[in-house]
């Protein structure tokens, strides 16, 4: 698992909880 992947995974969870 990359730290970036983690990055990645942030923004579409914030989109998420909108």
């Amino acid at each position: 698992a990359d730290p970036n992947d983690q990055k990645m995974s942030n923004l579409q969870i914030e989109e998420l909880r909108k």
